[in-house]
């Protein structure tokens, strides 16, 4: 038998799939991503199933984790940093049938998905932790920041 060509390396990266209120999207860890932020948007575009270039009028994201509506079409990208107990977030809004991510909002809905993400890495200690979620923008100065405290406390 012929020696067959290697497939190629598929890279891996840990997604969390995530409903917070009423959005429901991906929460990726920063340490996972390429460095180069066109590979990071590249990346969203195929994990959602939203075109890679241009438009694509009445796409339905079949090939994604994306489900159509601006509610489900939500990625955080999420980083701490070592020794605080303080998570930085990202938000970028996707859309169905563009290439375009809108990376200027927030969605309050999904931010809070973000304490049991950050329970479920280990980042927080169920029952007495109290932490800060910092939300960016395109903007230098960040848009909100919130305090929370692990859903355990006082229980």
């Amino acid at each position: 038998m012929p020696d067959l060509p290697k497939p190629a390396a598929i890279p891996e990266f840990p997604v969390c799939h995530a409903r917070g209120g009423t959005s429901t999207g991906l929460i990726l860890a920063r340490e996972a991503l390429p460095r180069d932020e066109a590979l990071v948007e590249e990346l969203l575009r195929h994990l959602m199933g939203v075109p890679l270039q241009g438009e694509w009028p009445g796409n339905t994201q079949i090939t994604g984790l994306g489900r159509g509506g601006p509610t489900s079409n939500k990625v955080f990208i999420v980083e701490r940093r070592p020794g605080e107990m303080r998570m930085i977030s990202t938000l970028a809004q996707l859309a169905a049938g563009k290439s375009a991510i809108d990376w200027s909002v927030n969605c309050g809905n999904m931010s809070a998905a973000l304490p049991l993400y950050a329970l479920q890495r280990g980042w927080l200690e169920p029952g007495r932790a109290v932490g800060r979620s910092r939300s960016t923008t395109a903007t230098p100065r960040p848009r909100c920041m919130r305090a929370w405290a692990s859903p355990m406390a006082g229980c």
